[in-house]
């Protein structure tokens, strides 16, 4: 790698921003996108083996960050059953004891694990589906983060989303985590991948910056920011794409990092460069500014969490209110291409 500003296999172009006024940032949004800090952190797990690895990354974030955590699951698959049940004789107290043995199930869980100096909270719900049970319950409990461990389907050698993950995506309001459970580096790589193509979401942006620049200071990592051009973009396109990054980087009060401009077709070229770059998580938004909020996950997002084995900060707009109240029904990843 070389200076500011200089051309890598005529596709790829990488900027430094000495960024000076660069300061601390909390997280996550408030109403007018200030940010807090991450004081409360809500696991969502399923029965999967991978499960634990939820866990030890939110001990690992709670006692970075000095937040509590509660542990949750939605006991689905018996919720499903329920519904189908011919005589609803009985139904809720069935709902009610399958919801109290998930809690001893969780509680059972949780004691193979250290939790010195985090303070724990358990709960369980019976309802189907899962995300949706999972999003209700972001609602009213109002964690700072959701952490989510991949639902344990696979694709070849690598667990992949399942339905409830990309539902999960699709209608939770706060920020997540999923995590595939991989340890991070003692100083983690950060990746930020920001859209700066348009002027519709900045502040998405600007989001995404500063919770990578929260994560970055908390954990004494490093931050690497990743957009697109479109292919066969002039020098000076590309060029004013360049100075309109700095201007988001420094809004953002992002401290000096490296800058890259993958030129060509973003579906493409974002998560093969960012496979190169051996990142601990990448922050990225849930949302295309092609779409209309309530359509999420676009194609872009949709491959960066396909290719790549890393942790995933998914990011709203401080304005995204969330889908539970509206008619929303369970569909696969490939419902929310762009």
């Amino acid at each position: 790698m070389g200076g500011a500003g200089g051309i890598y296999d005529n596709r790829t172009v990488v900027t430094r921003c000495p960024c000076k006024n660069a300061r601390r940032h909390q997280q996550t949004f408030g109403p007018e996108g200030a940010m807090k800090d991450i004081q409360k952190i809500l696991v969502a797990v399923n029965r999967s083996t991978n499960s634990r690895d939820a866990l030890e990354k939110a001990i690992a974030i709670a006692r970075v960050f000095g937040a509590r955590v509660e542990l949750f699951m939605c006991d689905s698959e018996r919720a499903f059953a329920l519904k189908h049940e011919f005589d609803s004789t009985g139904v809720e107290r069935v709902r009610q004891s399958c919801a109290d043995e998930t809690r001893v199930y969780l509680q059972e869980l949780s004691a193979t694990l250290d939790w010195s100096g985090v303070e724990l909270t358990i709960d369980a719900t019976c309802e189907s589906p899962e995300y949706e049970g999972i999003t209700r319950k972001v609602i009213t409990s109002r964690p700072d983060l959701v952490i989510r461990n991949v639902g344990g389907d696979r694709a070849g050698n690598q667990e992949v989303l399942n339905e409830n993950d990309w539902g999960l995506i699709r209608a939770c309001p706060s920020l997540i985590l999923l995590t595939r459970g991989k340890a991070w580096r003692r100083h983690p790589k950060i990746a930020a991948a920001v859209d700066i193509s348009s002027d519709e979401a900045p502040e998405l942006a600007q989001a995404i910056l500063q919770t990578a620049q929260y994560f970055r200071s908390g954990w004494q990592g490093e931050i690497e920011v990743l957009t697109c051009v479109k292919g066969g973009a002039t020098d000076a396109e590309i060029g004013a794409q360049r100075h309109k990054l700095i201007d988001r980087v420094n809004e953002a009060g992002v401290q000096s990092a490296p800058q890259y401009i993958c030129v060509g077709d973003p579906i493409r070229m974002l998560p093969v460069f960012a496979a190169g770059r051996a990142m601990d998580v990448v922050v990225l938004g849930a949302l295309t500014h092609r779409q209309t909020l309530t359509a999420l996950v676009g194609t872009v997002t949709g491959k960066m969490l396909d290719a790549l084995d890393c942790d995933f900060l998914l990011v709203k707009p401080v304005t995204y209110a969330g889908l539970i109240a509206q008619d929303v029904r369970p569909v696969g990843a490939e419902g929310f291409a762009a």
